[in-house]
């Protein structure tokens, strides 16, 4: 499966315009679903050192009557314009492509959002970007972020200034579009939240700051709080040379905790908790005395550089804090030995475990054939999965549309690309009326309304 998965990242072929895709979905369908991921891997005579340092694109299914048109664009960030005046790489990427020790990259490639009547587009290094929705062409950043290290005092050698890493994973709360950044010094992290309103306006944000080395890579938020799992990471700045990534191990010393941030400006809470590293969040749910977070946890060291590989060991896990006692209880959602990128939908949660698409908690499930790979499950409607899948021996890409409540049958839509596409990470769909009103009711793993 790595393999496969692996096999996919050549060089995306750039769809200006929308066309038509061969097949059928069911015709109930009618919106757009955004996708994200890295697209360009072989550029200026050479090849990134892993996926995920590749510029990103976005492609745009858009969905009435049955069919189904797909669009696809690099983004143009300020970084990617200036390599390619130049005629080089100028950039540290993430996961070690060179030049080394320089400021890093703003790949924009990791997750797609349609809110205030644009596209925004996010990644770990820096400010989102911001698209057109009807032509995907870029059109800047997303104000008031910068882009830059996020260093309260970056280093002159590193040539360039303070700037904001914005977590990839949004989500909506009350028609709220909610962030949060990380900024590091010597011995704070300040974690600065944000929420924007329904015409992409900053209407409140609020930082605070915990002492030593802070990382999280999801988030979730209740009407009430921000929710993070801080996971016990190191750095080795040593180990910078070999990308950012190659700086970060799971520290045996180290306490993970789930900490809870009032929006009203309240003192902030944290508490122990058992898991060892947690990657993406699907739902939250908090009352005067309880927190309950549904989550993918990993026991032992999280393999950063194989992410996709058998060597990452996921699984769905509740976490409940009840605030009274201080007590956390933790309980396994999923038997499955490997699960990621969980979709909540209907109450039950949807997610990859290797080659197949499963529900948590049941036998339900799909399993691709031999040389195939899936992408990210996003909820579609309110019946149904939407699923990139990528065939490596035909090298065809498609997209496969599930009833939620039935995985076992078997796609019950399928559309094909025109030419093979790399698989994306994340990305979210809206409703063909919510897109017109320009507050879109989103659905995905990582943008997604409290449970």
């Amino acid at each position: 499966m790595f393999a496969a998965w692996q096999s996919s990242f050549r060089n995306v072929t750039e769809v200006p315009r929308p066309v038509r895709l061969a097949g059928a979905v069911p015709p109930s369908l009618r919106g757009t679903l955004h996708r994200c991921g890295p697209g360009v891997f072989d550029e200026h005579g050479s090849r990134v050192r892993h996926p995920f340092d590749g510029d990103g694109y976005v492609a745009a299914y858009r969905f009435a009557d049955g069919a189904v048109t797909y669009q696809a664009r690099v983004v143009q960030t300020a970084q990617r314009a200036a390599e390619l005046r130049s005629g080089r790489r100028l950039s540290s990427g993430a996961f070690g492509t060179p030049p080394a020790l320089r400021a890093p990259k703003n790949a924009a490639n990791t997750n797609a959002v349609a809110w205030g009547g644009h596209v925004l587009v996010f990644h770990e290094a820096g400010a989102p970007h911001v698209l057109s929705a009807d032509t995907l062409e870029t059109v800047g950043t997303l104000p008031p972020f910068r882009q830059g290290v996020p260093l309260r005092r970056p280093p002159p050698w590193m040539g360039a200034a303070c700037g904001d890493a914005v977590c990839a994973h949004p989500k909506v709360e009350r028609h709220r579009l909610v962030l949060f950044s990380l900024t590091y010094s010597s011995k704070l992290t300040d974690v600065a939240f944000y929420e924007f309103d329904r015409s992409l306006a900053l209407a409140s944000s609020r930082t605070v700051s915990f002492p030593g080395f802070v990382y999280a890579h999801d988030f979730a938020v209740t009407p009430e709080s921000y929710l993070l799992l801080k996971s016990p990471l190191k750095l080795d700045l040593s180990r910078l040379a070999g990308g950012v990534v190659s700086t970060l191990s799971t520290d045996p010393r180290g306490e993970c905790a789930l900490v809870v941030v009032p929006r009203d400006g309240g003192a902030p809470e944290s508490v122990a908790v058992p898991v060892a590293f947690s990657t993406h969040l699907c739902a939250a749910r908090a009352d005067e005395h309880t927190v309950e977070l549904l989550h993918v946890a990993y026991d032992g060291p999280f393999p950063f550089h194989e992410m996709q590989s058998a060597a990452a060991r996921g699984r769905l896990m509740r976490t409940t804090w009840n605030a009274r006692t201080r007590a956390v209880t933790q309980r396994v959602e999923s038997g499955c030995r490997q699960f990621e990128f969980p979709c909540l939908a209907g109450g039950a949660v949807y997610g990859l475990s290797g080659a197949s698409l499963v529900r948590a908690g049941s036998p339900d499930a799909w399993f691709c054939a031999r040389g195939a790979v899936l992408g990210e499950p996003v909820l579609v409607g309110d019946t149904h999965l939407a699923v990139e899948h990528f065939d490596s021996l035909c090298r065809e890409s498609s997209l496969l549309v599930f009833d939620k409540d039935s995985l076992a049958q078997g796609p019950v839509g399928r559309v094909v690309l025109p030419h093979a596409a790399p698989l994306t990470l994340h990305g979210s769909w809206v409703d063909a009326v919510s897109l017109l009103q320009g507050c879109p009711t989103l659905k995905n793993a990582g943008v997604h309304q409290s449970e």
